[in-house]
């Protein structure tokens, strides 16, 4: 029998557990798992945590995948771009590492945006994924971790990966080295969507804006910027409800929903929606200076 270690909360670190539930899972790769909400902090992460590499390597980025979602990937992009431009517009020169890369359409906008001179690193273990990135990387190399630190970077990006990071504060404290003084994170994830999601996987710890600031507040970090951003969560959630116990109909809801906001909204401003309740949490942080 496999023996895992006792339950740490990965935001607030404390081992107390207020409830759990069935998390529920797609892949058997992640069967047997509980939803469980800590204590403390009121994080909710799944339980045990541990998941295969080899599911991010084949399942995440799939070929079907990649067609499916390149459409509306170079707006997001942009719209990151837009949250941080006031940072990015103040340098000359930028460099940026990209930590679970993707598609690479971040270093597309800062091709078609950006006026200064730019090297744009890429973190990425998806060989689907990195055949598609190379070709938005002008200036820069294509990793399978991360770097060791003999380059510091002004800029590294963390779009939709905490969440699925076990122990983030060892996570973070490797950033932070790779980090120089003055640079800043850029990060993105999902707002809570155990609420929403018919299936919990793939993802490990369910963030909001109070348990994000929190995790980067404890580790050295401070938010300087914070936004909800996207489609609200009370509607999908609202959605999913109404769809319950009809055999595949939520999907097909839910992309009719995405369709419908995608047609009033023009594609550039559909990822900036702002308020509260919304899918998606971005955010700035600096490193804390070190008093002297």
């Amino acid at each position: 029998m496999v023996q895992h270690k006792p339950f740490v909360c990965p935001v607030c670190g404390t081992s107390k557990i207020e409830s759990e539930q069935e998390y529920v899972a797609r892949s058997p790769m992640f069967s047997g798992k509980k939803l469980v909400k800590c204590f403390s902090c009121g994080t909710k992460s799944m339980f045990p945590p541990e998941v295969e590499e080899s599911y991010y390597i084949t399942d995440y980025w799939t070929k079907e995948n990649i067609e499916r979602r390149t459409g509306g990937q170079y707006a997001q992009a942009l719209a990151r771009y837009m949250f941080a431009e006031e940072f990015i517009s103040a340098r000359k020169n930028l460099n940026v590492l990209d930590v679970g890369a993707g598609l690479g359409f971040f270093a597309k906008v800062l091709n078609d945006k950006y006026t200064g001179i730019f090297s744009y690193d890429a973190v990425e273990i998806n060989p689907a994924a990195v055949g598609y990135l190379l070709t938005h990387i002008d200036s820069g190399h294509v990793l399978s971790d991360l770097p060791g630190g003999e380059v510091k970077y002004d800029m590294i990006l963390l779009f939709h990966i905490l969440e699925h990071i076990a122990e983030p504060a060892g996570f973070l404290a490797k950033v932070s080295d790779l980090l120089k003084p003055d640079g800043c994170l850029l990060v993105e994830l999902p707002n809570e969507d155990w609420r929403y999601k018919k299936f919990n996987q793939p993802h490990v710890v369910y963030y909001n804006t109070k348990t994000l600031s929190m995790l980067l507040d404890r580790h050295g970090y401070a938010v300087s910027k914070v936004k909800e951003c996207g489609s609200k969560v009370s509607g999908m959630a609202n959605e999913l409800r109404l769809a319950s116990g009809v055999a595949g109909f939520a999907d097909k809801l839910r992309a009719l929903y995405y369709t419908i906001e995608k047609r009033l909204i023009p594609i550039e401003n559909v990822y900036d929606l702002y308020g509260s309740d919304r899918q998606w949490i971005r955010l700035l942080a600096r490193k804390k200076q070190k008093a002297l």
